[in-house]
């Protein structure tokens, strides 16, 4: 699946022909499941290498790709019917939709999630680099305990 999904133009597109194992099509499946969330693409951080100077965040990678192809940002994304064109904006967890300027419970709590993604993806990875540089050592010896 990896070389098909670098060469499509739309990873959902090979997402909605893959299947699982229990032969259910992957892109709806994990819809129906709440699997997938619509998030701003600021706040999705692309990691193409283990270090973290090669991390960007998918807006900025969104930016470089349209500067390549020579167009706008706009036109990189894909409408309901499949066509390149505009999509409406949407909100994000530090943009709450409250209309009285307080957020709400579930506003909060979004915004509390987002960061404690971001910050679980930043342990797991100063681990990995902690352990690459130095492999935890095991203790072959254990003590008993014994009752005097």
């Amino acid at each position: 699946m990896k070389d098909e999904s670098q060469q499509a133009y739309e990873f959902a597109t090979i997402l909605n022909v893959r299947k699982f194992s229990d032969g259910s099509t992957m892109l709806p499946s994990l819809h129906a499941k709440g699997l997938m969330k619509k998030v701003s693409t600021s706040e999705v951080t692309m990691t193409p290498a283990t270090t973290k100077d090669s991390w960007l965040q998918l807006d900025e990678l969104n930016k470089i790709i349209a500067e390549q192809r020579g167009v706008s940002v706009d036109e990189l994304a894909l409408t309901a019917s499949g066509e390149p064109g505009k999509t409406a904006p949407i909100a994000t967890a530090n943009e709450a939709p409250a209309q009285d300027g307080v957020l709400s419970d579930e506003d909060l709590a979004a915004q509390y999630r987002a960061q404690a993604d971001q910050l679980y993806k930043e342990v797991q990875n100063l681990r990995k680099q902690a352990d690459e540089l130095s492999p935890k050592k095991t203790s072959a010896k254990k003590t008993a305990k014994t009752d005097a």
